[in-house]
């Protein structure tokens, strides 16, 4: 019995981690002309007030994704709940409650108490 409540701690534990998944390119590299008129590689993010993003740099989306400006475009990867939303569902007689970009699971009939 220790054993398998140990086992279940660890999943959950597991499914807390800001672990990376749902990755893909958002856009493609583009190019402006600076002040100096030199050509200069950047990305825009998707978000609803749109960042340019320098060739190279990283970011942290306030949409929960970890992006990079690269050579090919702008790469992101889900973090938190956008790393696993296509895929998790609250055990039996929880609910899934989302703070940023982190989740967690709480009983249906008392939210004070965790799921595990």
């Amino acid at each position: 019995m220790k054993l398998v409540l140990f086992t279940i701690v660890c999943m959950v534990q597991m499914l807390m981690i800001n672990c990376y998944h749902n990755c893909g390119f958002k856009g493609p590299l583009q190019w402006r002309q600076t002040v100096t008129g030199q050509s200069e590689g950047y990305c825009m993010t998707d978000e609803i007030r749109p960042r340019a993003v320098q060739l190279g740099s990283d970011i942290k989306t306030k949409d929960c994704f970890n992006c990079q400006c690269t050579n090919s475009g702008l790469y992101c990867c889900g973090i938190g709940i956008k790393a696993v939303e296509d895929s998790i569902s609250p055990p039996e007689g929880c609910q899934i409650f989302i703070t940023g970009c982190d989740y967690y699971f709480r009983k249906l009939y008392d939210v004070n108490v965790p799921c595990y």
